[in-house]
């Protein structure tokens, strides 16, 4: 008798398909999640830039540089944020690339006098003084008197 209920049950199961999938009841997502943390908002280009000026006026150039990449990634495109870079790499002693900051601040901004300023202080770290005194009168013709 246990055999014949034995082969029913094999016979049974051999033929049985497997049972439907289980919907789901997680919602699905149509857009990635935020990658901001809950509660916290992201700075603007303005509060990196005053980020970095005040990690400047502290003497904390590294710290200065990485707000004001910040501001640059959020705007490629503000002289602002380019002039003051170049200034944090000029005071962390990377002339060359404080140079290409400044030049860049002065292509989106042609008539931003700190940016000639802080030219002339990346063109005197890298001993170019005849172009840091030509960077420096351009500042001055344009009103910078820092």
């Amino acid at each position: 008798m246990t055999e014949g209920i034995r082969i029913v049950i094999v016979e049974i199961t051999s033929k049985s398909s497997a049972p439907p999938p289980v919907p789901s009841t997680q919602p699905v997502l149509q857009k990635p999640l935020p990658t901001n943390l809950p509660g916290k908002s992201q700075k603007t280009k303005e509060e990196w830039i005053e980020e970095g000026n005040r990690f400047g006026d502290l003497k904390q150039y590294s710290e200065a540089l990485a707000a004001y990449e910040q501001a640059i990634r959020l705007d490629p495109n503000d002289a602002v944020a380019f002039a003051t870079k170049g200034y944090a790499l000029y005071e962390l002693k990377r002339f060359e690339e404080a140079l290409a900051a400044c030049e860049q601040a002065i292509r989106l901004d042609p008539n931003y006098a700190a940016a000639y300023n802080n030219k002339g202080w990346a063109l005197n770290g890298l001993n170019r003084k005849r172009e840091a005194e030509l960077a420096f009168n351009k500042a001055r013709q344009l009103g910078y008197s820092g």
